[in-house]
């Protein structure tokens, strides 16, 4: 499973290796041999067997320490690829400690960061490659997702026109250069924009999910649920519901009830805790409304990884099943806090013309950290607190019905 995660993804980190191999020279022994396996492992695609080589490599204990930090790097790397996300700091931590003037290290530990969304650690790495190598082009496109996840789309932008000129070309930077200028890109109800006018359409109704994220009747879904909807309701409630923000970077948008809901009914996020892969998760939602059950669905699953399509660190990559309707929805740790926003699933029917089979379960959903970074910024003060105990997923769907809201929207 970790190595067809690692084939979907465009993998960033390998292009970060090749800037990472110098001070090999004069070092001698089966230590030494160990270690240019690794590398030549690396190369093939095969970070299984580099781990084994690097760390056989490393406890011979006879590599000087320019090497051992070069082991432990490309180590990191490799647990990196596999999505084994707190080997790769752990290792990347050791390689800063024997040279602290390890620009990749940074940049590395700083993309890793941002795929376990602690953003404020990303960003310190990030700038301290950056001031270690300026003409570290990576450094300034990890950046790039560290700011725009903090809400900071103009520095954003300002990354990637940098990462740009100094690796002119590069589609990879030029495409999320476009994402990031997208027109409707921001929309904040302190600015004078306003969202642009949507073109007429056939008189219809779609559905979605959405939660209640504030005492003030705040509801936070995706973009892509109400984009272009010229009323928004909720079931039962007398007026439609007004847009405050949207962000068609992190496919978010913040909503307002006409009233404020009853106490007690409104999402909490987890306080001081990452999710992990392999974590227990479920997804309360609407899918397929009016032709399944009224009241709110519910499945579980668990999280597969970090980041989503091209190491995209505002995703989470999640198994539990998703439907249509399902969008906007919230992913819900064991404790019944809000660790994500439920955002599609992969294209099976392109990934099977790609790679000859289609995949399972290949969901994902928008970071919840990226999600509070968007609440926040927009000024919405969202509840939060300690991850608690485990609940069963039936206990946690219960405590959800009160804050999940089944979305229609109306074109």
């Amino acid at each position: 499973m970790r190595r067809y995660l690692a084939a979907l993804t465009v993998v960033l980190a390998m292009i970060l290796l090749l800037g990472g191999c110098q001070g090999m020279g004069g070092v001698a022994g089966p230590a030494t041999g160990d270690f240019q396996a690794g590398l030549k492992a690396m190369e093939r695609q095969d970070p299984d067997r580099a781990i084994d080589l690097f760390t056989r490599a490393l406890k011979y204990g006879t590599l000087p320490d320019p090497t051992k930090a070069q082991a432990h790097y490309n180590r990191g790397i490799a647990y990196s690829r596999l999505g084994d996300l707190y080997p790769a700091v752990a290792d990347f931590d050791q390689a800063i400690a024997l040279d602290p003037n390890f620009a990749a290290a940074y940049n590395n530990r700083g993309l890793t960061f941002n795929r376990l969304s602690q953003f404020d650690k990303a960003l310190a790495d990030l700038d301290t490659a950056i001031r270690l190598d300026p003409e570290q082009d990576t450094a300034y496109y990890n950046r790039s997702y560290t700011l725009s996840a903090q809400g900071k789309t103009a520095q954003a932008i300002s990354d990637v026109e940098t990462a740009l000129k100094l690796s002119p070309g590069n589609e990879v930077y030029r495409n999320r250069l476009n994402a990031l200028r997208q027109p409707e890109q921001r929309l904040s109800p302190r600015s004078e924009a306003r969202p642009p006018q949507a073109a007429p359409l056939a008189l219809g109704k779609l559905t979605g999910t959405g939660f209640v994220v504030s005492g003030q009747g705040h509801v936070l879904t995706n973009l892509h649920v109400v984009k272009d909807a010229r009323e928004i309701r909720v079931p039962g409630q007398a007026q439609p519901l007004t847009v405050q923000a949207i962000d068609a970077l992190t496919d978010l948008a913040l909503l307002k009830l006409p009233a404020p809901p009853n106490p007690g009914k409104v999402a909490s996020f987890p306080e001081g805790t990452a999710p992990r892969p392999g974590d227990s998760v479920v997804v309360v939602g609407f899918p397929l409304a009016g032709l399944l059950a009224s009241g709110p669905s519910v499945s579980a699953g668990t999280i597969s990884a970090l980041a989503g399509p091209a190491n995209n660190p505002n995703l989470l990559q999640i198994t539990a099943p998703v439907q249509p309707g399902n969008s906007g929805g919230p992913l819900l740790d064991q404790g019944g806090k809000v660790i994500g926003v439920v955002m599609g699933k992969l294209d099976t029917v392109k990934v099977a013309q790609a790679y000859g089979e289609a995949p399972q379960n290949v969901n994902f959903a928008v970071s919840g950290a990226v999600a509070r970074g968007f609440l926040e910024s927009n000024g919405v003060t969202v509840r939060s607190g300690p991850e608690g105990a485990a609940l069963a997923p039936a206990d946690i769907a219960e405590k959800a019905s009160g804050f999940v809201v089944l979305l229609e929207c109306y074109r």
